[in-house]
């Protein structure tokens, strides 16, 4: 009977959105939350303020999974903004780790002995709990898919609506935004997963004229051989 009732639902590209916006702002950036609440602790002058917040992450994160959307599949780019913020907030809550360039960098330096020595019981319950199960209920819920041409304009409307998001939480109150901006850097560090992938995006800008300068290191000397063996 559950069953049954399950499969009457159908999800689709706006209800994905909404459903994976509200996990990750809610769920997944508590550590966020717990430095917004510990510098900005009265509650009813800030109520506002809080509004603000909710409406700039959430349209940071609509923004940054179109940008995902357009290189795989949006349930694929849910899943895998989902899993980083889960795995992400772990060990933000756990050990207070900031997710910049230099800990991408660890990370992808990281062999197997030391991941191994990450694998908590907590650490997998967790990201059982807020990240596996939720794209599980994400794959399994029948989706109602649309046409290409249905598709590009879905994204284009997404991404002004989220471009829209992060202009109104600034609108409402610049100043309380531009303080907050200027004042408490130390926070926007635990956006998730605005922040690592940012980070990720920084680390690939890091690595990226390292491989340019090889290529043309390489185009370089197959030019020369070229020019010695026509010589």
């Amino acid at each position: 009977m559950i069953r049954e009732k399950i499969s009457k639902v159908n999800l689709n590209a706006p209800s994905i959105i909404l459903i994976a916006t509200l996990w990750v702002v809610f769920i997944l950036n508590i550590t966020f939350a717990k430095n917004i609440f510990n510098d900005y602790p009265d509650l009813w002058s800030n109520f506002v303020f809080y509004f603000q917040i909710f409406l700039f992450i959430a349209g940071l994160f609509v923004f940054e999974l179109m940008l995902l959307a357009t290189v795989m599949s949006l349930r694929l780019a849910v899943s895998v903004s989902i899993l980083t913020a889960s795995l992400a907030s772990y060990f933000m809550n756990s050990y207070s780790i900031i997710f910049d360039a230099v800990m991408i960098r660890n990370l992808f330096e990281t062999n197997t002995a030391e991941a191994s020595d990450l694998m908590t019981l907590g650490l997998m319950l967790n990201v059982f709990l807020t990240g596996i199960l939720p794209i599980l209920f994400l794959w399994l819920m029948p989706f109602k898919a649309n046409g290409l041409w249905h598709s590009i304009k879905f994204r284009v409307t997404a991404v002004f609506v989220a471009l829209l998001l992060i202009l109104s939480s600034v609108v409402i109150d610049s100043a309380k935004m531009t303080s907050f901006a200027r004042e408490h850097r130390n926070i926007h560090v635990y956006a998730n997963p605005i922040y690592p992938f940012y980070s990720t995006f920084r680390y690939a800008q890091e690595v990226w004229p390292f491989k340019e300068e090889l290529y043309y290191h390489e185009i370089t000397e197959i030019t020369e051989e070229i020019g010695r063996a026509h010589v």
